[in-house]
C-alpha cells in the first residue's frame, strides 16, 4: 500500500479464522512497538475496525527478509 505521504508500505491482515483476539492482537503491537533493531522491518502503525486487524510495516523493496538478514 502507499500512505499518504507517499511512502510504500507492506499490511500484514490477521486472517478472519485466527484464533487470537483483539487483547493479544493488542498486546502483539505493543510488543513490536517497543523492539528497536537494524535487521527488523519498522513497524508504521496499524487499524482495528470492526473485525478488521491490520499491521502496517515498513516495505522491503524486491528483498526478503532473510536477504537483508544474511
Amino acid at each position: 500500500g502507499t500512505l499518504s505521504d507517499g511512502r510504500v508500505v507492506a499490511v500484514k491482515q490477521l486472517s478472519a479464522a485466527s484464533l487470537q483476539g483483539k487483547s493479544q492482537f493488542l498486546t502483539e503491537i505493543a510488543t513490536i512497538s517497543a523492539v528497536k533493531h537494524r535487521n527488523l522491518v519498522k513497524l508504521h502503525g496499524c487499524c482495528l475496525e470492526g473485525d478488521k486487524y491490520l499491521l502496517v510495516y515498513e516495505y522491503l523493496e524486491n528483498k526478503s527478509l532473510d536477504q537483508v538478514l544474511f
